[in-house]
Parts: C-alpha cells; sequence; structure tokens
C-alpha cells in the first residue's frame, strides 16, 4: 500500500486550526487502527494499553477513551525512555 508510510503521521490526527477532534468526519474504527499501527512497537511491552484500546467501543466517550490511553502511553514513554537510552548505550547491537 503505497499510503502506509503515512499511517504512522501522528499529525494525520491534528485537528485543523479553528476546529476540534471531536467534529472530525473520521470514522472511529479508523482512528482506532491507526492508533494500534501508530503504537504497535510499544503495544506488544504495553499489553494492557492494547487490551484497553480494542476494548474501546465506537460509540459516544471513544475520543475520550483513545486519548486517555494516548496519554497514559505517552507518560510511560517518557519513565521508560531513559532506561532503554542507557541499554542502546551498553549494548549498540540491541
Amino acid at each position: 500500500m503505497s499510503a502506509e508510510g503515512q499511517l504512522y503521521n501522528a499529525a494525520l490526527f491534528t485537528p485543523a486550526q479553528g476546529s476540534t477532534l471531536s467534529s472530525s468526519k473520521t470514522p472511529l474504527s479508523a482512528v482506532k487502527g491507526h492508533l494500534f499501527k501508530l503504537m504497535r512497537p510499544a503495544l506488544s511491552r504495553e499489553t494492557d494499553l492494547r487490551e484497553r484500546l480494542g476494548k474501546i467501543k465506537n460509540t459516544e466517550g471513544a475520543i475520550d477513551a483513545y486519548i486517555e490511553i494516548v496519554e497514559e502511553m505517552k507518560e510511560r514513554m517518557k519513565v521508560s525512555a531513559p532506561y532503554h537510552k542507557f541499554l542502546t548505550i551498553i549494548n549498540p547491537a540491541s
């Protein structure tokens, strides 16, 4: 698929100036699919977030649930980033 690279572009979900995320015409099922694709490397380690993301129903409130999971992932990555950087310095092959 020629557009597959665009799926990794987090700016894809940045609302246009003057609009809000909740007014997006993007189907919620597409948002879920893109989140799985964007967070795939981390979701293999953060299995509880993967499970929560998979259980979200495409109903009202889904956007808030997606945002909550993304924020939680962001916090976890901030905490684990120094550890992974340290491992790379010690063993560059991994």
